[in-house]
């Protein structure tokens, strides 16, 4: 209940007025109230996806950041999702309430859509270059693979099964070795030192001495 002076009187009577009654008369417009206004409104229908972002612009501009945090982990949606909501609900507010009708349920898409903002979204629902059954990827297709790098390929092929035939034959080839890339330079150089031990020699290239041949039989039986 609130009560009003009434100003026609001359006897400055107070009139009491039901505060229930008077549409003009709004409830506080606190994290219960927000808590209220979301509670079942969450089907994800064009009209739920544009009234959350509404709510959630509201309770953005008059809950404390505690509050509004509060509020956004209590319906389960991430801050990011709840800031989407309210771009799509600050774009949609200037089109058209029947072409509204148009949009597909889909946040996301939409999302995308409010991106160009509202006149061009306008238009291409009227021309009907946007649906119900537009897709994010009709608004924002993925971007085409780009073709793996000369480097990106040879590391695939020596990756694979020919890799130490690959290796064998760059080592033994002085023309390919100019142009290979410093990732199989370095392999190379590995394969080189390899074969360097394989015939006997030392880093500086010198003939090592055999061992003999009896030690040989030895060390190659344990």
């Amino acid at each position: 209940m609130s009560n009003i002076y009434d100003a026609n009187t001359t006897t400055g009577s107070i009139t009491t007025i039901d505060s229930d009654s008077n549409p003009l008369i709004q409830p506080p417009r606190d994290l219960n109230y927000y808590r209220a206004e979301l509670t079942g409104l969450w089907r994800k229908t064009v009209e739920d996806i544009i009234a959350t972002g509404r709510i959630f612009s509201e309770a953005k501009d008059n809950l404390t950041p505690g509050e509004y945090k509060d509020l956004m982990a209590e319906f389960g949606f991430e801050r990011s999702i709840a800031a989407r909501l309210m771009a799509i609900y600050h774009c949609l507010m200037n089109v058209d309430n029947y072409l509204q009708k148009r949009l597909p349920a889909s946040v996301s898409t939409i999302y995308e859509m409010s991106k160009v903002g509202p006149e061009l979204l306008e238009a291409k629902l009227r021309r009907g270059e946007w649906t119900t059954s537009t897709t994010r990827a009709d608004i924002r297709p993925p971007k085409p693979s780009k073709e793996p790098s000369r480097v990106n390929q040879m590391r695939r092929f020596y990756q694979g099964k020919y890799r130490e035939a690959m290796i064998d034959e760059l080592v033994n080839n002085p023309v390919l070795c100019e142009t290979v890339p410093r990732e199989i330079e370095e392999l190379m150089e590995a394969v080189r030192e390899r074969q360097a031990k394989r015939n006997g020699q030392d880093d500086s290239g010198k003939q090592q001495p055999q061992p003999p041949l009896l030690y040989a039989r030895y060390s190659l039986s344990q």
